[in-house]
């Protein structure tokens, strides 16, 4: 009769501390055919980031932890490629004690209104550890992304963004996040426009928790 496989988590196993953008070695035991392995970054919550994908079991990867978390408590999982049943959980891990929160702010685009293929300036600001960015364009008002208008872009505070042709009239946010911190980001709103539509106000949203 074949046990089911499992894995244990042997380092961390007690509470640690950890640094955005070092390298820390991760350690486990397992039993059980398991080829391949999956190590996740997570909250008590959910998933943060996939720190490797589908890797020989060995028993041991050096991660590179991400820099740009918000400082807390997180926790790696090692589970089996391919058979989730088969996991297994470290001690908590402090990631970034005693800095400040990432936070993304004071999105604005220098104007409002948008046409198919014209160019615009979208400026914002940023406080803590925020090394590249996502701005997309998300369609009010249910906020479905419907494009990206810079990948993982340097955050320097400002980019020069394309609007693509075939977008629907109407009311749109230009949303700048964080690519290493889904939680940290901040949107303006604009309005793509046909010929005779109007001009309306622009507004900042932002969110950091």
């Amino acid at each position: 009769l074949q046990c089911a496989p499992t894995i244990s988590v042997v380092s961390p196993v007690r509470q640690v501390s950890w640094k955005g953008g070092t390298k820390e070695l991760v350690r486990w035991r397992s039993s059980g055919v398991l080829a391949r392995v999956d190590i996740d970054l997570r909250t008590s919550r959910r998933l943060v980031k996939q720190l490797a994908t589908a890797i020989e079991n060995e028993g041991q990867y050096e991660c590179v932890v991400p820099a740009g978390l918000t400082p807390g408590s997180y926790h790696i999982r090692v589970r089996s490629r391919g058979n989730d049943g088969a996991s297994g959980n470290s001690a908590r891990i402090c990631v970034d004690t005693g800095c400040p929160k990432p936070s993304i702010h004071d999105v604005t685009a220098a104007q409002d209104s948008w046409k198919a293929k014209t160019t615009h300036i979208v400026q914002w600001q940023s406080s803590g550890e925020v090394p590249r960015v996502n701005i997309s364009l998300l369609q009010e008002p249910f906020s479905r992304r419907w494009c990206f208008l810079k990948f993982r872009a340097e955050n320097t505070g400002q980019h020069q963004c394309q609007v693509p042709v075939g977008l629907p009239p109407g009311p749109y946010k230009v949303r700048v996040e964080s690519t290493a911190n889904d939680d940290v980001f901040a949107e303006a709103q604009v309005h793509i426009i046909g010929p005779e539509a109007a001009n309306p106000r622009t507004s900042t949203t932002s969110c950091t928790s």
